[in-house]
């Protein structure tokens, strides 16, 4: 069965105990039924389909039709991976904005944006990669209120308020609590789900950035997007981007990378056979590599190196780095930094 994309797990992680106080014993079939469990690592991948599924049937049984912005306003942006650190360091919500749209494949891979400046007046679009365009009800619920909140949280203002909200979905029977976030009319019925905001709030600075970790994180997200797999590809290519694009988590398994790939674990095991390789050590390739490189760049401290491939502590990086190449990390810095 062809999937119409993936959804980073980690998304997810901080939504058993919010979904129980909304449906109560309910909460466990449901994530279920998308194969969320508690267990479930960062950089696992849930169905985009099934994700979308788990919102649209809470909304059914607790009967709120918001239930995607409050989705939205319960998740940490630590639980958004890279990509939530990119956004919060932008120096101004129009480059977090084009950070967004450039990166959030690593994210979620079935939607897209589109940004339109027409005199002073914004308009971001967001729809999906494959009919039917439009995204469901809570899915453009939760996507437009994290945008909301990026703007309100990345540039202080928690009063701020987009000119309009437009969504392709008939109008709600409860309407008030989505209004009462957006703080904006809402115009139902619409092409595509939307935010309109005056163009010059692309402007605005982002207290939150840190100018110094910024390219730091843009240069990780990059490497993660370079190595998201490239339709036609050979399997070994498809698999080592897939591993290099999760090298952030301590935990990647085949698992993953065979859903990812929409087929099954047997199959890429087989097929990494054929090449001569098992996934564990085609892994511990690629953070051999990856390492390599981030060592090398002396803009890249140790601790940033070792957070970026999924280490806990400097030691455990610092031991594995002398295992991959027979030398610390800092004399290979000083033979090989440009």
């Amino acid at each position: 069965m062809t999937s119409r994309g993936f959804v980073r797990g980690g998304a997810w992680r901080s939504v058993f105990d919010w979904l129980t106080q909304i449906v109560g014993n309910e909460a466990t079939a449901i994530l279920k039924s998308a194969g969320i469990t508690e267990e479930l690592a960062p950089d696992s991948l849930v169905a985009f389909d099934a994700g979308v599924a788990v919102l649209e049937e809470t909304a059914r049984i607790s009967r709120h039709d918001d239930v995607g912005v409050r989705f939205a306003n319960q998740l940490p942006w630590a639980d958004l991976g890279v990509l939530g650190y990119v956004l919060l360091n932008a120096p101004t919500v129009g480059a977090a904005i084009a950070h967004l749209r450039r990166y959030f494949a690593i994210q979620q891979t079935a939607g897209v944006f589109a940004l339109e400046v027409e005199d002073t007046t914004a308009h971001l679009r967001y729809t999906l990669r494959q009919p039917p365009h439009d995204p469901a009800r809570q899915h453009a619920l939760a996507i437009l209120a994290m945008l909301v909140r990026l703007v309100r949280e990345g540039a202080r203002d928690a009063a701020w308020a987009p000119t309009e909200v437009t969504l392709p979905h008939a109008p709600p029977t409860q309407p008030a609590d989505a209004l009462a976030f957006f703080g904006a009319p809402i115009r139902y019925h619409a092409e595509v789900a939307s935010l309109v905001f005056p163009a010059e709030v692309l402007r605005r600075a982002m207290p939150t950035a840190d100018a110094g970790l910024f390219p730091i994180l843009v240069r990780h997200a990059d490497e993660c997007l370079a190595k998201l797999p490239a339709p036609g590809d050979d399997t070994l290519g498809e698999v080592r981007r897939l591993v290099a694009s999760m090298l952030g988590n301590t935990t990647i398994t085949i698992e993953d990378v065979a859903a990812r790939m929409t087929t099954s674990v047997r199959t890429v095991q087989r097929q990494l056979q054929e090449h001569g390789h098992s996934f564990k050590h085609l892994v511990d390739d690629v953070r051999a590599t990856m390492a390599q490189r981030h060592v090398a760049d002396p803009q890249v401290s140790m601790t940033e190196a070792a957070f970026l491939l999924g280490y806990s502590d400097l030691s455990s990086f610092s031991r594995a780095f002398r295992r991959w190449t027979g030398q610390s990390a800092q004399e290979y810095r000083r033979a090989h930094a440009p």
